[in-house]
């Protein structure tokens, strides 16, 4: 190997471009309390994406919010809106990663 590929592949690793360990275990973290979002808006839960124990920035994250319970929540236009009363469970999908789709 040269330098300049030593270099290289030691900063994807810095970086966590090469995505090196397959066995990533990944974390959402919500906070105890029930949201309440009004019907006809976005809804936008708190939560936070942890990675091998590191939190994730969730703007650099590919990842869709979807509900169990379509009379109450569904997605619009690529947003998960609010569309009647009621209670639904809202699980995250990453689309990067297919295995975690529930």
């Amino acid at each position: 190997m040269t330098e300049n590929k030593v270099n290289l592949i030691y900063d994807d690793l810095d970086n966590d471009i090469a995505d090196v360990d397959k066995r990533a275990v990944y974390q959402v973290v919500t906070p105890p309390i029930v949201e309440k979002f009004a019907i006809g808006s976005p809804i936008n839960p708190i939560l936070t994406i942890i990675k091998n124990g590191q939190p994730l920035v969730l703007d650099n994250l590919n990842y869709e919010l979807r509900s169990k319970n379509n009379a109450v929540a569904k997605v619009i236009n690529g947003t998960l809106m609010a569309i009647s009363e009621g209670e639904a469970e809202i699980y995250i999908y990453f689309p990067d990663l297919p295995e975690t789709e529930e």
